[in-house]
């Protein structure tokens, strides 16, 4: 795993928590593919990336996977708390069309 970058993983019965910190390049989507594991059928997947400083297309490759698994699998993702330069990039690649990018993901339904 490359050095600066570190998953958190917060599971409880109806929603996986993620919180991702520094780089989310290719050389951590292992690691973020990991961390989210089997996902109950009806549950959420919140990404909370308050405190990620960088994306690249292969993390944006993860993100868009992540969504096409869960709607195969019956549960939903969503980003949260993107910083600007992270949100510019979310915004370019247009995730927020097939992934909801919220300030607070309690809030969103």
């Amino acid at each position: 795993m490359q050095q600066g970058f570190h998953v958190d993983r917060i599971a409880t019965d109806d929603e996986i928590r993620l919180a991702l910190r520094g780089e989310l390049d290719v050389s951590v989507v292992d690691a973020v593919e990991e961390a989210v594991g089997a996902v109950a059928s009806g549950s959420r997947v919140v990404m909370d990336v308050r405190d990620l400083s960088f994306i690249d297309s292969s993390g944006i490759r993860v993100l868009m996977s992540l969504d096409m698994r869960a709607r195969s699998e019956g549960w939903s993702v969503a980003i949260e708390q993107p910083q600007p330069a992270v949100r510019q990039v979310l915004e370019l690649c247009r995730i927020g069309e097939r992934i909801p990018i919220v300030d607070d993901a309690s809030s969103d339904g």
